[in-house]
């Protein structure tokens, strides 16, 4: 899985599911969690910690 090619709307949507939110101000969003992906090449799974900043317009 290649991170740079994920769309931002992917991302968007995977920290609305499983990541903390923090309202900074009324229209930010801050979103903080982490996911775990299982790779063929590796013995255990690889977690990837993601931080999405949203803004609603």
């Amino acid at each position: 899985m290649s991170l740079r090619k994920t769309p931002k709307e992917t991302w968007l949507r995977i920290a609305e599911n499983k990541g903390t939110a923090c309202e900074q101000r009324e229209i930010k969003f801050e979103y903080i969690g982490a996911i775990e992906f299982q790779q063929k090449i590796f013995d255990r799974p690889l977690r990837y910690v993601f931080h999405v900043i949203h803004q609603d317009y």
